[in-house]
């Protein structure tokens, strides 16, 4: 809660993230990175979490539900009403601010808005609707881990999970069919286009925590998805997601 460190900082706190990030070479780098992430709270592209089994309560047991998305659902990267429109034209100008605050000119970040929003869009198109994720057999699916290799081919599965420090004989998976369409991601989606989507990832859970022109940029868009018309004064905990 200093502020005056954190107005200071700026965009500071970011620079080990994105160096990290801006190393991505190979696929296997983004395999790792998409590791590391997870373990630092950012989850791109899918939810992981280690909980008890819903169907073994003495088991505690890694659990993978589809994700990825900046926007709440599929339905927002799809439907053409008012409001929809109006929060995604948010979501999009959110982006192009975001890519802007960290020095990129607003050219270029006109154009990584516009690949980010596809590659999302492509992950809402294999997602569960809000109606299918209300299904609770439909949404158990106990994979033994040579079965969950077969979902993911592109990567290996055993290693993977003790990347995330979660290694088990067996994992849970919500949606066996959105971690196929990852699986093919992986290969159909160029180096580059996997890097600016992991850069925004750590941009939209870390503005938050940053200075006032991110809370600002993040909140202007959280408006036109809630409706809320001012920023509470404590403006970093508002706003943080």
């Amino acid at each position: 809660m200093d502020t005056i460190a954190i107005e200071k900082a700026g965009m500071t706190p970011l620079l080990p993230f994105l160096e990290r990030i801006n190393k991505i070479k190979t696929k296997e780098d983004i395999i790792n990175e998409l590791a590391e992430q997870h373990k630092e709270g950012i989850g791109p592209l899918f939810s992981f979490y280690v909980y008890q089994d819903d169907k073994n309560s003495t088991a505690v047991v890694p659990q993978f539900q589809q994700g990825g998305l900046g926007m709440p659902d599929k339905d927002y990267y799809t439907k053409s009403d008012e409001r929809t429109l109006k929060i995604r034209n948010a979501y999009k100008d959110y982006i192009t601010r975001m890519f802007e605050l960290i020095g990129t000119s607003p050219s270029d970040a006109a154009q990584i808005q516009g690949r980010i929003f596809e590659f999302e869009k492509s992950l809402a198109s294999k997602s569960s609707s809000r109606v299918e994720l209300r299904d609770p057999v439909k949404n158990y699916n106990k994979l033994e881990i040579p079965k969950f290799q077969s979902l993911l081919t592109n990567i290996n599965a055993n290693d993977f999970l003790n990347k995330l420090g979660a290694s088990y004989h067996y994992v849970l998976v919500g949606q066996p069919a959105f971690f196929e369409a990852i699986n093919t991601k992986l290969v159909e989606t160029s180096v580059e286009d996997w890097k600016i989507y992991l850069k925004w990832n750590v941009l939209r859970k870390a503005a938050g925590y940053l200075s006032d022109d991110f809370v600002k940029t993040q909140f202007n868009y959280s408006k036109a998805l809630s409706g809320q018309k001012e920023q509470k004064k404590d403006g970093k905990s508002a706003c943080r997601s």
